[in-house]
């Protein structure tokens, strides 16, 4: 084992955070399921650490840990595009009701 994994998942996908940590002494790059059924293809992550971004595809992503170093990848709020405009479906429109937040 080169790499531990874990997701905080809560009722709003909005909240679900991917947390990778690298205890060893050589960098690993590996492709990390997403176990949360409810994110959509394309979703973007942004690791709230280093600021780089990444998308989710078909629940997985790949990135490279450095070692003796974590990764927070939180999702990022696109509700302004296509990609992010995609959750609507599932939770409603909240741009048009501006006194309601999801």
């Amino acid at each position: 084992q080169r790499l531990l994994a874990f997701a905080r998942l809560t009722e709003r996908v909005s909240e679900t955070v991917v947390v990778l940590a690298n205890p060893t002494e050589a960098s690993v790059e590996e492709m990390v399921t997403v176990p949360d059924p409810r994110i959509l293809g394309y979703t973007l992550f942004r690791d709230e650490l280093s600021g780089e971004e990444v998308r989710i595809l078909g629940a997985t992503v790949s990135v490279e840990v450095k070692p003796k170093t974590v990764r927070i990848f939180a999702m990022r709020d696109e509700s302004d595009n296509p990609s992010g405009a995609q959750y609507k479906r599932m939770f409603g429109h909240w741009a048009t009701f501006p006194g309601v937040r999801p």
